[in-house]
């Protein structure tokens, strides 16, 4: 047996509310507060809408990733190793550098086309 989804709210005092009318005297001799209802069915909405929301956020998915702020930037090359990665100067420490492509030129000033963990991925030209 499947479980059951919810899918939908009813709320029904709310409209209980607009079409019962009771004077103060009712009110007094059955002993209810004046706005008790309105206090519940705000809670009732805040309770509804916080879900509603949720499963839109669920079914929208997650946004897109932003791109890495030191996108553009540029790098000091201070030596390239034999396996294609090199040590740079960015933001006043070293880093890891890889080339964006084995076609890539090697150059001094290289420019950060995107990030691999704490790797630099290294370009000739600003993105």
């Amino acid at each position: 047996m499947t479980a059951p989804s919810l899918d939908s709210i009813a709320i029904g005092n709310a409209i209980v509310d607009v079409i019962a009318q009771a004077d103060d005297a009712f009110i007094a001799s059955e002993g209810l507060a004046k706005g008790s209802m309105q206090l519940l069915t705000a809670g009732v909405l805040a309770v509804a809408g916080t879900m509603i929301a949720h499963r839109w956020r669920k079914r929208s998915g997650e946004p897109p990733p932003l791109a890495g702020l030191d996108v553009g930037q540029s790098v000091h090359v201070e030596s390239w190793h034999a396996d294609g990665t090199a040590r740079v100067v960015y933001r006043g420490t070293r880093w890891n550098g890889v080339l964006a492509s084995d076609a890539t030129p090697r150059r001094h000033t290289m420019y950060i086309v995107g990030t691999r963990g704490s790797t630099l991925v290294l370009g000739a030209e600003r993105p």
